[in-house]
């Protein structure tokens, strides 16, 4: 909590944190005409809402068209809330603090203590997480549920109380009504539910026939009657049957198949019932043949940013973020630059050698180095570990785990590219010198007309795709055939590893035999799964991948990379690990809040207000600043950021919350917006009562403005008396984007 809550106003807000304050600043009747304009389930934005109005308890329902609009007429907090910073990020803040101990709650339903303590640990320093803490969007709160979902689900499949499985849908429908991205979960839990044990289906049978004993009670009893007096033959003894259900009860098992499939009902109906009775975006974004239109969704920047990666590059940004909140630089040329040369050359190279640094530690833990030198304290510490876990979870955590880590993020990612990687590439890109592009087919998108069933058996559609497919393993098998294509050193080293791992399978068969052929079958699953996705219908018309859009498998992320540490062979070398990644972590997440980042914006607004209410109009704040956008680091002037501050700082009552998200001036306020010195030079001679004023510019970060032509044009009339810059970056890659320079005069003379 302290992590999370010091200094949670800094780094000022940027685009997305104001359009979250511009949803919820204004009438109940504003939201939701705002959130049915938008494409994000409400839940984040109610809260914020009523948060924001004084957190009331009572008011009354009034019907406005089709909208239900609540007045409060009762709250905690009379007169409502400012929105300020703190107030904006603090559901974030709380989700992020109660991260920790979720994750512990689902590590501790599948490992012992010490993986549950690093996973939390983790959790609790990682700069990614730490960062989404104070960012007033969704993502925190969504990542956990999504934890507490899984969690409570593992919690009722082991224990069936009415309990643990309400905890599973409360968690599930606050998911997904925070983010429909909670979605992907959805689907996790269907394969723990499919894959768990104790599914009891003849406990289904049993209950149908303790459902329809009446009836058969009532058949028998008639029969009974026939029987006496036609004296027929004895099928049934009338009181076996009256007994039925006495001696079916304490052998009745209730089929988790039947509260399973109610509760993902009551999981889906609530944002079914959203996005067909109040959401009008939503037909707009998904077609009738299920495309997804990103520009309607609001995500087209995601292709650009993604632009020249491939599937080895996304994979490991997103990896590099989730270790140290640091966002691996693409080694693209865009516009002549690559992204790598916007960034310090000295920060560059602590940042790479930290992430490769904690992927080799972690890979070092991938082998079992206690079970094959040191079995019988390897046996102990797992039976004081594991021994707290239902046996049937440990045999299968590996495939929960694993498919939860790698299926959503694979999907994600086969979705956002037109040619996915197949997983036959990793044999080629692994056992050839000179590896050939195959061109892997897929399934075409179904006809908007066509029924999905008659799509997906029509031999139209399955014979082309088999005819290409075929052609494709044509061209797989013949670049092996080739001459001198195989890599010799590479297969070597492979076989050499694998003939290791073979020998220590069969050697220490009893302590890591049973578990790698575990693995190996997990693996296999998992490599099914990814090769259909590959062959699967595109959707989306543009890329959609983002490390947090794909942030549902954190937490599976952040258990694995704590199951690792604790694999590590030395203590000394899981305490090295850990402490590489605090300080890391720790050293980004200073940066984040306590350097420059984001531009002073907050800064600005407050001399643009300073101006207004200036007595005799002896202050004035000119804005003269070129870059300018909604990504991070770039909500200078004007935007919506600037349009933030402002209504905080001149505290405007009628300051709709429309006008912030479109970045809109109060018309209270008058902007003094110029290009050149000599603007500023005429207005100050037009105004020979101003005093003082503040000029406010930006400029490239590899240009050096050491000139002044402002104080060159005043000479004699004005002087300087205060030149700051400041620098401005995007901190998820550290890329330093350009400068900001504040400039402050005072009049020297009559």
């Amino acid at each position: 909590a302290g992590l999370r809550f010091v200094a949670i106003d800094r780094p000022t807000i940027w685009g997305d944190e104001s359009a979250t304050a511009g949803r919820i600043i204004g009438s109940h009747e504003d939201l939701l005409d705002q959130l049915a304009e938008g494409t994000f389930t409400p839940m984040h934005y109610q809260l914020g809402w009523w948060i924001a109005q004084g957190m009331p308890y009572w008011g009354d329902i009034t019907e406005s068209g089709e909208k239900k609009i609540f007045t409060p007429t009762h709250r905690l907090i009379e007169g409502g809330i400012p929105m300020t910073p703190f107030f904006l990020r603090l559901v974030p803040a709380i989700a992020g603090t109660l991260m920790i101990p979720a994750i512990y709650f689902l590590s501790r339903q599948l490992f012992g203590p010490r993986v549950s303590l690093l996973a939390a640990t983790i959790c609790c320093f990682s700069a990614y997480l730490l960062i989404y803490s104070r960012d007033a969007k969704m993502y925190m709160p969504l990542w956990l549920f999504c934890t507490l979902n899984v969690g409570c689900l593992l919690w009722w499949l082991r224990v069936r109380t009415w309990t643990a499985w309400l905890c599973w849908v409360a968690a599930g429908c606050a998911m997904i009504g925070f983010h429909s991205l909670g979605l992907i979960v959805v689907a996790v839990n269907v394969l723990i539910w499919l894959t768990a044990p104790r599914q009891h289906w003849m406990g289904l049978i049993k209950l149908f026939l303790l459902i329809g004993w009446p009836l058969l009670l009532l058949a028998v009893s008639i029969y009974e009657l026939l029987r006496k007096k036609f004296d027929l033959m004895v099928w049934w003894r009338f009181r076996d049957v009256l007994r039925f259900p006495i001696t079916m009860w304490p052998r009745f098992h209730f089929p988790t198949v039947l509260l399973f499939a109610l509760g993902l009902y009551v999981m889906l109906l609530g944002r079914q019932f959203y996005v067909e009775s109040f959401n009008q975006k939503f037909d707009r974004v998904v077609g009738d043949d299920g495309t997804f239109n990103t520009d309607v969704n609001g995500t087209p920047w995601v292709e650009p940013y993604n632009a020249g990666r491939k599937f080895g590059s996304l994979a490991l940004y997103t990896t590099s973020a989730y270790l140290t909140g640091w966002e691996w630089p693409r080694n693209h040329v865009d516009e002549g630059r690559n992204d790598e040369s916007f960034v310090n050359p000295r920060t560059l190279k602590l940042l790479k050698a930290s992430v490769i640094t904690l992927l080799a530690l972690l890979a070092i833990g991938l082998f079992p180095w206690r079970r094959v030198f040191q079995p019988a304290k390897a046996r102990l510490d797992r039976i004081a570990q594991d021994g707290v876990v239902d046996s049937k979870y440990v045999r299968r955590r590996v495939l929960w785990i694993g498919f939860w880590l790698i299926i959503p993020a694979f999907a994600l990612y086969s979705q956002s590219v037109a040619k996915p990687a197949f997983v036959l590439d990793a044999v080629s890109q692994l056992a050839l010198k000179a590896p050939a592009a195959i061109d892997w087919p897929r399934l075409p998108r179904p006809e908007p007309t066509a029924k999905r069933f008659d799509f997906y058996t029509a031999s139209d559609t399955w014979r082309p795709l088999a005819e290409a497919f075929g052609k494709s393993w044509t061209q797989f098998v013949e670049q092996f055939q080739a001459e001198d294509a195989l890599h010799v050193v590479r297969l070597t080293i492979l076989g050499v590893v694998g003939a290791a791992i073979l020998v220590a399978m069969i050697w220490r068969r009893k302590t890591i035999g049973h578990t790698s052929l575990r693995l190996l079958i997990a693996t296999a699953v998992v490599l099914l799964i990814c090769g259909l996705l590959t062959i699967a219908p595109r959707f989306p018309d543009k890329s959609v991948w983002m490390p947090r859009y794909v942030g549902v498998v954190y937490p599976a992320f952040a258990i694995a990379i704590a199951v690792l540490i604790a694999r590590l062979p030395s203590p000394w070398l899981r305490g090295g690990a850990l402490v590489v990644f605090i300080a890391i972590n720790l050293g980004n997440f200073y940066a984040r809040v306590f350097t420059p980042s984001e531009p002073p914006v907050d800064r600005i607004a407050a001399d643009i207000v300073r101006s207004h209410q200036s007595t005799g109009n002896t202050f004035r704040t000119y804005v003269a600043v070129r870059h300018r956008g909604a990504e991070p680091g770039m909500g200078t002037f004007p935007s919506s950021p600037a349009s933030y501050y402002l209504w905080l700082e001149a505290d405007l009552p009628n300051f709709r919350g429309r006008d912030v998200r479109w970045g809109r001036y109060p018309p209270e306020l008058r902007v003094w917006e110029v290009t050149d010195p000599f603007a500023v030079a005429r207005d100050l001679e037009r105004s020979d009562k101003i005093e003082r004023f503040v000029v406010w510019s930006s400029f490239d970060f590899d240009a050096t403005e050491i000139t002044d032509p402002v104080q060159d044009k005043l000479a004699g009339k004005f002087r300087r008396v205060s030149d700051e810059v400041t620098p401005v970056f995007d901190h998820t890659r550290w890329m330093h984007l350009y400068n900001m320079r504040r400039r402050e005069y005072v009049r020297v003379g009559v």
